[in-house]
């Protein structure tokens, strides 16, 4: 088995709705994604899968959706009121926690 990882960082806010802590005000992370991509052989360059293609498809979305956005859950209160000022958002089903991010990308 043959395995590839490419990090992608990309910077983001968000906080959670019905949470008892320091998470459910508004605050900024620093992620960090690692992609693992694995094949039983590889491909006729030598390759499991091209480190620009990993970039072309997940880093590309990421920037273009999460990186120094807001991420929000769509009842968030002030949901609204910051789509009014055109802040940049990414809005959620659900909470935005570190799983729920991860589950999207």
């Amino acid at each position: 088995m043959y395995r590839v990882t490419r990090q992608i960082f990309f910077s983001y806010g968000h906080r959670l709705l019905n949470y008892d802590g320091k998470c459910r005000n508004f605050h900024g992370h620093n992620g960090k994604v690692e992609v693992e991509l694995a094949a039983e052989k590889l491909d006729a360059r030598g390759m499991v899968f091209d480190f620009k293609d990993i970039k072309s498809v997940i880093k590309h979305w990421i920037d273009e959706n999460l990186d120094h956005r807001m991420i929000l859950h769509r009842k968030d209160p002030l949901l609204a009121a910051l789509q009014k000022a055109g802040e940049p958002l990414y809005v959620m089903d659900e909470n935005p926690t570190a799983e729920a991010i991860a589950r999207l990308i």
